[in-house]
C-alpha cells in the first residue's frame, strides 16, 4: 500500500516515511498541502495520506476538503477519495486561541480516518493503515466477501437439513453446538 505523508517539517516526514516503509508501506513525502494535492492528482496508486494539521499553505483542513473533490481516474474507472489521518501537536485546552480550538474541532467533525496527537502513536498509526489496507483488499475484491458468506450459507443449511433428519438427542445437541460454532464464525466475518 502507498502511503503519502504530507507535512512541513522535515524531520517530520522522514520519521514518518521510514516508519511506514519498516513496517512494509510504500512511502512518498510532501512538504506542504498544495504539493500533496499534486502528487494526488498525478499518482492514483496512492492508498492513504497522512497530513499535518498545522502548515502554512494549506492546512490539514483545507487539504482534506480539496482532496475530497480531486478526480482519481484509474484502469478500473473513478477512484474513491483516499483516506486521511490527521496528524497535530495542536491540543486545545482553556489556554487556546479560540481559533485553534475551532480549528481542531472542526478537524474532528469532517471525516478524517482518525486523528492523532503528536508525538504519533506508531502503533495505532500502523494499524490504522493496515485496517485501510484492508478495506481497500476487500473493495477491490467485494466477490471474495459474498462468497464467504455464501460458503456459511451452505454450510448451515447443511447443519440445517442434519437436525432435520435427527432422532438422537446427543446428535442433536453436538449438532446444535455445531451451528453456533458457525453462526460465531459468522459474527467474527469468518467463512466456516
Amino acid at each position: 500500500m502507498k502511503v503519502l505523508v504530507v507535512d512541513d517539517v522535515g524531520y517530520m516526514r522522514h520519521l514518518l516515511q521510514r516508519l511506514l516503509e519498516h513496517n512494509g508501506f510504500s512511502a512518498v513525502t510532501a512538504p506542504n498541502g498544495t504539493s500533496g494535492l499534486r502528487a494526488l492528482e498525478h499518482d492514483t496508486n496512492i492508498d492513504a495520506v497522512v497530513c499535518d494539521l498545522l502548515m502554512p499553505d494549506i492546512d490539514g483542513i483545507e487539504f482534506f476538503r480539496r482532496a475530497r473533490v480531486i478526480e482519481r481516474v484509474t484502469d478500473e474507472g473513478n477512484a474513491p477519495p483516499v483516506p486521511i489521518i490527521l496528524i497535530t501537536a495542536l491540543r486545545p485546552n482553556d489556554n487556546s486561541r479560540k481559533s485553534d480550538v475551532d480549528r481542531f474541532r472542526q478537524a474532528s467533525q469532517m471525516g478524517f480516518e482518525e486523528i492523532m496527537l503528536k508525538p504519533i502513536d506508531q502503533d495505532l498509526l500502523i494499524h490504522t493503515l493496515r485496517k485501510i489496507e484492508l478495506e481497500n483488499s476487500q473493495s477491490d475484491n467485494p466477490d471474495t466477501g459474498i462468497e464467504k458468506i455464501q460458503d456459511s450459507i451452505r454450510s448451515l443449511q447443511q447443519v440445517v437439513e442434519s437436525v432435520e433428519n435427527l432422532q438422537n438427542k446427543e446428535v442433536l445437541l453436538a449438532t446444535l453446538q455445531t451451528l453456533e460454532t458457525q453462526l460465531a464464525g459468522l459474527d467474527r466475518g469468518e467463512s466456516t
